[in-house]
């Protein structure tokens, strides 16, 4: 599907890639995505091509209609910018070597070509602004507006059918649907007739968002405003407006369980520790949470001695032990 932001660095990396953009194109006929779509198109039989029907002319033709597209070129050129550019094209198809001055010209293309992105994101922006009021008028003047949810990201939804409360999808799981996607005057630019599965954070926000709102076989109708969905930047070719207000009908009819974070609600905690994770003793408490549980101090006098050890104390004290005198004639330090 389409990519929801263009990002180009330069001339000369759009140039580099030029060889496998061409392949590319002539396998697939259809653009790289750099952005999940909001929702990924169903495969529709093949068509059968007769190329007995196609002159050499057009057949060449195709291949600068392909090359050309998906290089993507062209935010706002004026006729005499791109004949140039057709110059150029053709002087490197015919072989020539590099010349001289390239890198100079490369380099000033890329000046160009970044003033011409800026003001080409500015002008999306400013038609994305007045569409995403256009559709906020649009829900307003909705004759079942009440029967509408609106999310705290400001997605509007309607549940149609709740679905398995017990089966609702989340972000690192995939569905299988079936959708219509179109625009607020009716026009549908997305279907899937037959059920297709892709991931739920594979697609837009609002329509990641709104998966995630029924359970499996439920049905939901999703109002995407422009934040939620392509912003300024819709799938080239579609005919979404930047800004434009989305709107998918959606039957989820199964989903598909991704890797999920173990479940703690059924775990209890040990014995004898309430409220401690399994497996895992408490801190132990702060040292003055210890002063009510420490045993008493020992006294600091001595206890009194037992009755029986007074008997055959004696009861008068003990001489002094003798002193022995200083001899004479010495001097005593």
């Amino acid at each position: 599907m389409i990519s929801r932001k263009l990002t180009i660095t330069g001339i000369g990396a759009v140039a580099t890639g030029l060889a496998a953009l061409f392949a590319t194109s002539l396998c697939t006929g259809q653009q790289t995505p750099a952005q999940p779509p909001a929702a990924p198109t169903a495969e529709a039989a093949a068509p059968v091509i007769d190329p007995d029907t196609s002159t050499d002319a057009d057949a060449f033709r195709a291949i600068g209609f392909a090359v050309a597209r998906q290089s993507r070129l062209n935010v706002g050129f004026n006729a005499q910018q791109m004949a140039w550019m057709g110059e150029g094209f053709q002087k490197g198809l015919s072989g020539d070597d590099q010349y001289a001055s390239f890198q100079e010209d490369v380099m000033r293309a890329q000046v160009i070509f970044r003033a011409k992105m800026q003001e080409a994101a500015k002008a999306r922006e400013a038609i994305a602004a007045e569409n995403e009021k256009a559709g906020q008028a649009y829900i307003d003047a909705l004759p079942d507006k009440d029967k509408l949810t609106k999310s705290e990201s400001g997605l509007y939804y309607e549940i149609l059918a709740p679905g398995n409360p017990e089966r609702k999808a989340q972000k690192q799981d995939k569905v299988k649907v079936l959708y219509k996607g179109s625009l607020t005057d009716g026009t549908v630019f997305d279907e899937a007739k037959e059920p297709v599965e892709f991931p739920v954070a594979g697609v837009v926000p609002g329509m990641s968002e709104g998966l995630q709102l029924v359970g499996e076989g439920g049905k939901i109708r999703l109002y995407i405003p422009g934040n939620l969905g392509y912003g300024a930047n819709p799938p080239p070719g579609a005919p979404i407006k930047p800004g434009a207000m989305l709107v998918f009908d959606v039957e989820v009819q199964s989903v598909i369980e991704g890797r999920r974070p173990p479940a703690l609600s059924g775990l209890r905690p040990p014995t004898g520790a309430p409220g401690n994770p399994p497996n895992m003793t408490p801190p132990p408490p702060p040292p003055s949470a210890l002063k009510d549980k420490l045993p008493p101090a020992p006294p600091t006098t001595p206890p009194p001695l037992p009755p029986d050890a007074l008997k055959n104390r004696p009861t008068t004290p003990p001489p002094p032990p003798p002193t022995t005198a200083a001899p004479q004639g010495t001097q005593t330090k």
